[in-house]
């Protein structure tokens, strides 16, 4: 994801910070469920990096809800 990120046209600084927060949870290795919850961040983030800043903004809300069920996965593995 960042080669194809780093070749294509300059985003924003929230886009950045987005694209850095996903490579972060990249290396997260919780388990089946914990992944199945990263891959819909992913999911959202990449949707997100088409889209004007609004629709950006909704992808951090809907990452934030998705850290919260990630942290009460973790907890009970």
């Amino acid at each position: 994801m960042r080669s194809f990120l780093a070749r294509s046209s300059p985003v924003s600084e929230v886009q950045q910070q987005i694209i850095e927060f996903w490579s972060a949870l990249e290396d997260l290795d919780t388990g089946q469920t914990s992944r199945e919850v990263l891959y819909r961040i992913r999911d959202n983030v990449t949707d997100a990096l088409t889209l004007d800043v609004p629709d950006i903004a909704t992808a951090l809300s809907e990452t934030s809800k998705a850290m919260c069920l990630i942290g009460g996965i973790i907890e009970h593995e």
